[in-house]
């Protein structure tokens, strides 16, 4: 009687000896990347909060058409398209403008003060109000009163001209704001997306190793890791 033939057992699986752990990546450093993205743009936005939002403000007499003391007049021409181009600015600053502003067809404008005040870094003149400039030709301005100053009388100088250095001050100030907020924000998510992914990545390639650690390849050591 024959003895029925049994395939010797196959050899099991054995690791490396002394195989080193495979490094998982991406590497940590890129959670110090993630902080340091964070506390850059934090930084930046703070610098531009404090210093950017403190623009110059020009003197804006190199555009006056027209000056001229209180209780006096003084006419200045506009031209077509040029609504809200014109402003008065005063030498003195006064929370009351005792002046009148007439249209060239004679009718008695209101004084525009819809914006904070402005003040050239000098400090000669100081914004009091937007004009009504919608009807081209030409406008006149008529201030009445006399101010108290240094213990006497004097008139308070008026002028007449445009709001260019007040809308580029006003611009400059803006872009500070919105800068200011703005780059925090980005940094604090960018920063977080950086984390995120790194943290994910890391926990996913960790759990593929520990899988295939208990899994050995059948013939032979564990592959490195190349993730």
């Amino acid at each position: 009687m024959s003895t029925p033939h049994v395939p010797p057992p196959a050899p099991r699986a054995t690791a490396a000896p002394n195989t080193p752990a495979p490094e998982i990546r991406p590497r940590t450093l890129w959670y110090w990347v993630a902080a340091s993205v964070l506390v850059l743009c934090l930084a930046a936005g703070t610098c531009i909060l404090v210093f950017g939002t403190s623009p110059e403000r020009p003197n804006p007499s190199p555009g006056f058409q027209a000056e001229f003391d209180g209780e006096s007049s003084a006419t200045f021409e506009v031209g077509e398209g040029e609504s809200r181009d014109w402003a008065l600015y005063s030498a003195r600053s006064t929370d009351v403008v005792p002046c009148e502003h007439r249209s060239p067809s004679g009718e008695s404008l209101e004084l525009l003060a819809d914006r904070y005040s402005y003040q050239s870094d000098d400090g000669e003149w100081e914004y009091v109000a937007t004009l009504d400039t919608r009807e081209p030709g030409t406008h006149r301005i008529t201030c009445s009163a006399s101010m108290v100053w240094g213990g006497g009388s004097a008139t308070t100088p008026y002028a007449v001209g445009g709001v260019d250095v007040v809308r580029s001050a006003d611009a400059q100030l803006g872009l500070g704001v919105v800068s200011g907020i703005l780059i925090p924000m980005v940094g604090f998510f960018a920063g977080l997306i950086i984390f995120l992914v790194t943290l994910i990545t890391r926990l996913s390639r960790k759990a593929d190793l520990r899988r295939r650690q208990q899994h050995p390849w059948p013939h032979g050591p564990v592959p490195p890791y190349r993730g």
